[in-house]
């Protein structure tokens, strides 16, 4: 029960991450995603 606790503590607060960053690169560093017709997926066959 402990570990799964601990998991999902991590799970908690790598989400909380995520989400400071994706705040700072629009706020700070004015960045914004690209419209879905300028997305190129790549692949490394």
């Amino acid at each position: 029960m402990e570990t799964e606790w601990g998991q999902l503590l991590i799970e908690q607060s790598t989400f909380g991450v995520e989400g400071r960053i994706e705040q700072k690169a629009i706020e700070q560093l004015q960045m914004q995603l690209p419209e879905l017709s300028k997305i190129v997926m790549v692949s490394s066959d």
